[in-house]
């Protein structure tokens, strides 16, 4: 399931091997037409090719993400003019947004065709507690790139915040880890031992980009799940449907469910609390530099809703290792 494949590294932001110069993109923005000729030296433009490549594991990920750009409905009222509603945004939608899209289960022309179609918040998804001598989770990422800003070219990286990596490779913060830019793919290798409740989120240019969008759940599911204890069956999300077996353990307990502090449980629910600041994201979309010190919040968010979407009924549950044919089905924009 999991074979060797070409990894992308991540980009040094100022200055390769050998001396040649490179320019983050807030550099090249404040720079402005100065950017053709830097200390007598031409930009050849090749900021984002690799120097070289690096050995992972890959073969078919347990899921595939796709981080790009995209647009949100929020209330149009009260207006917040001129940054909300943005009058750049389709019919029906009002906030631009940075932001992950799920792959899994698509061809290449169907991931290709989620480019502006990101999603807020990123994708919920789940992984069982590492075993040890098992394989691991393998999440695979690729950057789509931006529909609206084809201008900046941002890699992006997922940090799974909170998360013990054995090494840095897969950490997700850029400086010790891998970025991927726009067009290319990089696999995460993950042997999570604690179970919990956790969130990740895109590491490069972070305040912007969580903000944007680029951030999600993830849940940690414990052993206990597969293996049942002493009065405490196999959940059923590990496939047991006997009468009486509990929906799932938060953790590793060790008791039988009629125990007070077991941590069985019959019903899930995910709850992920956001915010957005309506003049920043009105700015990416417009080709401005937000002054992120003057950070407030317009809109507060419940699992990507703002009120009174919170009071419409849930979507329906989605498995997100295999989505239903409707959301692999690429559709016009």
């Amino acid at each position: 399931m999991n074979s060797p494949q070409e990894l992308t590294p991540a980009v040094p932001a100022v200055e390769a091997a050998g001396g040649r110069f490179r320019l983050d993109r807030r550099g090249l923005f404040r720079a402005g037409s100065g950017v053709a000729a830097i200390g007598g030296m031409a930009w050849a433009g090749k900021v984002l090719e690799p120097t070289a490549t690096a050995a992972g594991s890959a073969g078919d990920p347990d899921l595939f993400i796709g981080g790009t750009d995209g647009w949100i409905s929020l209330p149009q009222t009260p207006a917040i003019p001129p940054f909300h509603p943005d009058p750049l945004a389709p019919d029906g939608l009002s906030t631009y947004i940075f932001g992950f899209r799920n792959l899994t289960g698509m061809s290449e022309a169907q991931r290709l065709a989620q480019k502006n179609k990101a999603q807020h918040t990123a994708p919920l998804f789940w992984v069982p507690q590492y075993n040890d001598g098992g394989a691991g989770f393998f999440v695979k990422l690729t950057n789509l790139g931006l529909a609206l800003r084809p201008d900046l070219f941002d890699a992006h990286t997922l940090h799974w915040h909170g998360f013990r990596n054995v090494i840095p490779f897969f950490d997700g913060e850029p400086s010790g880890s891998i970025s991927v830019p726009s067009g290319r793919v990089f696999t995460y290798a993950y042997r999570p031992r604690d179970p919990g409740t956790y969130m990740y989120h895109c590491h490069v240019e972070d305040v912007e980009h969580v903000h944007m969008g680029m951030t999600g759940m993830v849940f940690v599911r414990p052993l206990q799940n597969e293996t049942g204890a002493t009065g405490a069956p196999v959940a059923r999300v590990a496939g047991n449907t006997a009468a009486g077996a509990p929906m799932g353990y938060i953790y590793n307990d060790g008791l039988p469910v009629s125990a007070e502090a077991s941590t069985a449980y019959d019903r899930e629910f995910a709850m992920f609390i956001s915010e957005v600041w309506a003049e920043s994201h009105w700015a990416d979309a417009h080709i401005q530099l937000p002054e992120w010190s003057d950070y407030r919040a317009d809109f507060v968010l419940l699992n990507g809703r703002a009120y009174p979407d919170t009071l419409e009924p849930n979507g329906s549950d989605v498995n997100p290792f295999a989505p239903p044919a409707s959301a692999t089905t690429p559709t016009a924009t």
